[in-house]
């Protein structure tokens, strides 16, 4: 974790339409959390296989932020997709479905 972890989630909270914040907030924690879970398991062995040197972990830490953030711009933007497509399905059932009256 860093610093700006709570100002990046407070962020995502505010940017997010208000039906999806616990969603956003879920995404935008477990996203980070798994892969920072996994390196304090695995950093230890990295360190060890670098001689004592750090950098298979910083290169690591990079990668889990990338895939982090991969995780989070391929979930969260669905977000409003899924609710898009089902806001045209029900118009598109609604329209079928509304007796036309000859005009």
């Amino acid at each position: 974790m860093n610093g700006s972890d709570p100002i990046y989630k407070q962020f995502a909270q505010e940017v997010a339409d208000e039906r999806d914040r616990n969603a956003v907030a879920v995404w935008v924690h477990s996203s980070r959390h798994i892969f920072f879970t996994i390196a304090n398991f695995v950093s230890g062995y990295l360190i060890a296989m670098d001689d004592g040197r750090f950098r298979i972990v910083i290169g690591t830490t990079i990668v889990c932020y990338v895939a982090a953030i991969a995780i989070e711009l391929a979930v969260l933007p669905g977000l409003n997709r899924a609710r898009r497509f089902k806001l045209a399905l029900s118009t598109r059932s609604e329209r079928l479905t509304t007796p036309q009256l000859p005009g």
